[in-house]
This record gives structure tokens, C-alpha cells and sequence, in this order.
């Protein structure tokens, strides 16, 4: 699969049968993104075209070397990508619940946005991409599911908020459960 690119028949639509936020990229068949109605910044969104700024982020994650590892599968890379400007476009503020992510007391790397990198929970690691930084503070996509605790389980490409110090080397994990 070669990634397309993004053109005037794009445009982003919330579907009455799911509530979710969806990419509809003219051939018929939309692709569904994490977002929820109950997500979104604008909570009377029906419709928007893709605009040049999100066409702009498209093709910086596109190609982003520090995201090399992602093109394996292009389907899963493909689902990224739209999840990522979806959560960076529509998604509204979340707060960081540092809580559930263990410390990192080992690391001295330093994480930017646009990067991989992974959290770990009490119970499961999963790798993560950087989508943004607000001070020490990074909003995350998650690219596998991951089990915060005994009952509350996090769907892949949820968008978190954790702090730099919960940040570990990307793992590689998202890469294998994806087929």
C-alpha cells in the first residue's frame, strides 16, 4: 500500500450510527477514527473538510524519520496517521493522570513531539506517538490497548497526557500486535 494523499474530496464527518468521528477519503468506505462524540472540542461538529494545516501535519508524520518503524505495515501506519490528526484537530484537553504510569528513574532521554516512545501501567507497557509537549507534559496516542489497572482498559489510539518522566524507549510491541 502506498499512503495517499490528501485532497479536496477528504473531509472529516461524524456518523449518526456510531457517534464517532470519522475520515471519509471519497472512495466510499470511511475510515473510522477512536473519537467519540463525547470527545470532541466541538460538540456540534457534523462536518469539515481537511484542511491545509492538517494536510501540513499529514505529510510532516509522513516523513518524520523518528516514525521509520511504523511503515512495516502501512495499513496500521495509515490508521495513525488519521488518528493522530484527528486527536490533534478534534479531540478535546485531557487532563494527565500521571497516576496510572510508572516513573521512568532510569532514563535520561529527552522525548520530543512527533517521536515514539512507550508508557508502562502497573500491568502492561504499550508504545506510544509524542503528538505534543506542553512543558513537561506530553499529549500521546496510544498505538495498542493498554490495561491500567485490574478492571479500566485504554482502546488503542486513545489520547492520554502523561509527564516526560513516564516515558520510556518505544518498544516495538504495537508493531507485532497489529497484523
Amino acid at each position: 500500500m502506498t499512503f495517499p494523499i490528501p485532497d479536496s474530496r477528504w473531509h472529516w464527518l461524524v456518523q449518526d450510527a456510531t457517534s464517532e468521528l470519522v475520515l471519509d477519503v471519497g472512495d466510499g468506505q470511511p475510515i473510522a477514527t477512536a473519537i467519540s462524540c463525547r470527545h470532541l472540542r466541538d460538540k456540534g461538529l457534523q462536518t469539515a473538510s481537511f484542511s491545509v494545516a492538517q494536510t501540513q501535519l499529514y505529510m510532516e508524520l509522513l516523513e518524520n524519520p523518528a516514525l521509520t518503524p511504523l511503515q512495516e505495515n502501512d495499513g496500521f501506519a495509515f490508521l495513525i496517521l488519521i488518528n493522530a490528526i484527528a486527536a490533534a484537530f478534534f479531540h478535546k484537553e485531557v487532563a494527565a493522570k500521571n497516576w496510572h504510569y510508572q516513573v521512568n528513574a532510569l532514563s535520561k532521554q529527552t522525548f520530543a513531539a512527533h517521536e515514539l516512545a512507550a508508557v508502562e501501567s502497573k500491568y502492561a507497557q504499550c508504545d506510544v506517538l509524542l503528538l505534543s509537549q506542553h512543558g513537561a507534559f506530553f499529549n500521546c496516542l496510544l498505538l495498542q490497548a493498554l490495561q491500567l489497572d485490574e478492571q479500566k482498559h485504554l482502546p488503542m489510539f486513545t489520547l492520554i497526557k502523561v509527564s516526560d518522566d513516564r516515558l520510556f524507549d518505544f518498544s516495538g510491541q504495537c508493531l507485532t500486535q497489529f497484523g
